[in-house]
């Protein structure tokens, strides 16, 4: 029997009326009523579609601040960001706590509207690697030309995993327009994970998918918990610094009615049902529950597999309309079905939800959209009239997405001492990407690199490389003066680049550990030489810190074992990466502050400009050693223009203050 609209009663629950109680769904008549054809959807076009924005950049603790934060001033917000010092969360108040950027958690509707002026926000999630075991599933679910009310296509979420992913099908979902969000690159239980490891889990995930799925950094703005076990305020204190939108790890129990999502400014107000839970308040970030389900036994579950199934079609149809009834029928909030695609290859599973899916969609007020767009409609609700015309519910921003992946590279790379393939349709990896303590310091085995260019030249070799007409202009300005120097920092520590990788300077200096700050040039083979690499661009949104701890640990440790070595710290001209890296180092083990440590630096290399994301980077790996910062990143107005640099530049370095200015706003002062 299928959705009957005539005989679904919608539910007011602003009204005082205590006739006008919640229905439980399961009580519903079913009675068919013919709805309009599919087809008549299918002919309405998109009206001013939406394309979007990239999370602002805006202070302190990293490349990108999402939107929620902007609303915090200067000052608020430096003295959170300046010891990451957190507020035991509160009860929620809602006259304090209005959108767009907070939202207390319960049942009553964004903007006050009535269950029959909205739209019913549907959600589809799949967590997990992409591959060819799942490829065929979705196609079939979105490859059918199924569309929402507004004519743009139905889209999903998928919580992506690393390992067995398949990074040109990922590229390819995003090109179409669903929403790529982080799952984690070991998939493990992290309870008892520090907040370092949640860092090289969920933002190295972020970074991974980003150098081979083509996804870009500002648009992977969730996550979900492996296991949906989450840290509590340790992994949710990682997010808010790293500068994640939201979770959607949190299973709520409540479902008669739902709960719509809230953000985290105040305490949780429903059970925790997978502890532990956040404590503490990280205001503008949101949490999108997972309103359980309910199966035809009666049993609740978070993963809509994770429920009894039924052992046919019916059943499986009948089940999954029981459950978005209860959303549909009472206060509307967002019906999320959360899937593995395993269930799905189930056959009789497959056709059911497909029957379901098929029937919900010719409903004119459904619309299937991702995670991130529904919290957009709930920082702006707006009413069922008005949807054709809401911008962030539009799908021209596909045509700013990278072109599909048509014709992979099929890279192979050790890992755990086998050959391991990867997919993409970027650069391939010289060694298979895994977590920090793997992924950063593995030596190189040399099978991907050309070993001419892997091994240690001499000065000689360094002048053919010069004068080699092949090389690009770029390339050949690192290799000459001062970029060439090999500067000592501090005791038995060096700072260069490419041109520092001569026989005579290694054999000058006494170097035996060489920490590579990039992707592309290659690591060293040489059997008496530890050779590292921390794979990350030179960019706004390039994250260095969470390597600050494991390459100065590995500094430090070599500096304790051999007395008579020395290390060299190098990227491409030993002026951005490698001196965030010194400087981290100087940070722990020298007790510096940024500032000094900066000036240091800057007075034995004089030419060093690490980007702001990284002196930001910086500032926050002081603040988690001390408690606190003595510097912060500031914003600034010239000529109308908004700049932001670090707060010793203008009376510390005025030349870097003018050159940052220009940079920013193409003005000369």
């Amino acid at each position: 029997m299928k959705i009957n609209k005539a005989n679904i009663r919608i539910v007011d629950l602003t009204s005082n009326n205590n006739n006008n109680r919640p229905i439980n769904p399961l009580r519903l008549s079913n009675q068919f009523l013919s709805l309009p054809p599919l087809t008549s959807r299918q002919q309405q076009q998109p009206q001013q579609p939406f394309i979007p924005n990239p999370i602002p950049f805006v202070t302190i603790v990293g490349p990108l601040q999402s939107n929620a934060k902007n609303k915090i001033n200067n000052n608020n917000y430096n003295n959170k960001s300046a010891a990451f010092h957190y507020n035991r969360a509160k009860r929620c108040i809602p006259e304090r706590c209005q959108p767009p950027d907070c939202r207390c958690g319960g049942l009553d509707i964004p903007g006050g509207f009535k269950p029959r002026d909205i739209p019913q926000i549907v959600l589809l999630t799949f967590d997990d690697s992409v591959n060819d075991l799942n490829l065929h599933i979705y196609r079939r679910l979105f490859e059918q030309g199924r569309t929402n009310p507004n004519g743009c296509p139905i889209s999903a979420t998928f919580y992506v995993s690393h390992e067995w992913t398949d990074y040109a099908q990922v590229q390819n979902l995003y090109a179409k327009g669903h929403e790529i969000a982080s799952h984690s690159i070991s998939h493990s239980f992290g309870e008892k994970f520090s907040k370092e490891r949640w860092l090289d889990e969920i933002l190295g995930q972020k970074e991974i998918l980003h150098l081979y799925g083509g996804v870009d950094t500002n648009e992977i703005r969730g996550m979900r918990a492996p296991f949906l076990q989450t840290g509590g305020d340790t992994m949710f204190e990682m997010l808010y610094q790293a500068n994640f939108s939201y979770d959607s790890s949190l299973p709520v129990y409540d479902i008669d009615p739902p709960y719509w999502p809230y953000t985290l400014d105040y305490s949780i107000n429903h059970d925790c049902m997978i502890e532990p839970c956040p404590s503490n308040s990280y205001p503008g970030f949101w949490e999108v529950g997972m309103v359980m389900w309910e199966d035809l036994r009666g049993g609740r579950c978070s993963m809509a597999d994770g429920c009894f199934n039924p052992s046919d079609e019916d059943g499986v149809y009948e089940m999954v309309k029981r459950n978005f009834l209860r959303h549909y029928t009472s206060n509307r909030s967002p019906f999320g079905m959360y899937f593995h695609s395993r269930w799905f290859l189930t056959e009789h599973n497959m056709n059911g939800f497909i029957r379901f899916l098929d029937e919900m969609l010719q409903l004119d007020d459904i619309y299937l959209v991702t995670n991130w767009q529904m919290i957009q409609w709930m920082r702006n609700p707006t009413p069922l009239t008005h949807m054709k015309k809401f911008s962030p519910f539009g799908c021209d921003y596909i045509r700013n997405r990278p072109p599909l992946c048509k014709s992979p590279h099929t890279c192979k790379a050790r890992f755990r001492n086998e050959i391991r393939t990867l997919k993409t349709c970027q650069t391939c990896p010289q060694s298979y990407p895994w977590t920090a303590a793997q992924r950063l310091f593995r030596t190189d085995n040399g099978e991907e690199i050309n070993n001419t260019q892997a091994r240690l030249m001499d000065n000689k070799g360094l002048e053919r490389m010069k004068n080699d007409k092949k090389l690009s202009i770029e390339r050949k300005l690192v290799l000459m003066l001062p970029f060439s120097i090999v500067s000592k920092i501090v005791e038995r520590v060096y700072l260069g680049g490419l041109a520092s990788l001569t026989i005579e300077n290694f054999l000058l200096y006494s170097i035996r550990l060489v920490i590579n700050a990039s992707h592309d040039l290659p690591l060293l083979k040489e059997t008496d030489i530890e050779s590292y690499r921390v794979p990350v661009n030179d960019e706004i949104t390039g994250d260095l810190l969470m390597y600050f701890d494991d390459v100065s640990d590995k500094i430090y440790e070599f500096l304790q074992k051999f007395s008579e070595n020395s290390v060299l710290i190098h990227c491409m001209a030993g002026v951005s990466r490698s001196t965030t890296l010194v400087i981290a180092y100087l940070i722990k083990y020298h007790k510096m502050t940024t500032r000094d440590a900066f000036k240091l630096v800057k007075t034995i290399r004089p030419f060093i400009r690490p980007n702001i994301a990284f002196i930001g980077q910086l500032m926050a790996f002081e603040e988690k050693l001390n408690d606190f910062c003595t510097s912060k990143i500031i914003k600034i107005y010239f000529d109308n223009h908004l700049v932001r640099m670090p707060s010793f530049y203008e009376n510390d370095h005025p030349e870097l203050y003018k050159l940052e200015i220009r940079k920013q706003t193409g003005i000369n002062i």
